[in-house]
């Protein structure tokens, strides 16, 4: 019987949340409920990115060779907020610290991504040249 294929977005956004979860850990550190929280999704997201992996070459299709771009823009991102958090301190409203917070998501979660395409893309350049 043959193996249903899952859908490739679902792959790329598994695997950059499962890749986020971990990032998570590696940031937070020392809270052990949020480092525990963050390698359950971690590890979760991870394992359903496996599953609905498709054998095709449709993850490592148009997005994938274009990679590097979302790792830039993440890491740039990343950057420019802690640029800005360094030079302005302490966040006084809760408002802009959310902004903040959820930009530095944002960042974090461009860069995974990018880096699963560009896992994607060199899978898709071994099984052309193999």
């Amino acid at each position: 019987m043959p193996r249903p294929s899952g859908s490739s977005s679902t792959t790329v956004l598994s695997a950059a949340a499962g890749i986020a979860g971990l990032a998570a850990v590696a940031v937070v550190g020392a809270a052990a409920g949020l480092a525990v929280a963050g390698l359950s999704v971690g590890a979760v997201a991870v394992l359903i990115a496996a599953i609905g992996r498709r054998p095709a070459d449709t993850l490592a299709s148009a997005h994938s060779a274009h990679w590097w771009k979302y790792v830039g823009a993440g890491a740039a991102t990343l950057a420019v907020l802690v640029a800005v958090s360094v030079s302005t301190g302490e966040f006084s409203s809760a408002g802009v610290w959310y902004l903040v917070m959820t930009a530095g998501l944002a960042a974090v979660g461009t860069t995974a991504v990018g880096l699963v395409l560009g896992i994607a893309e060199i899978d898709r350049r071994r099984r052309r040249v193999g």
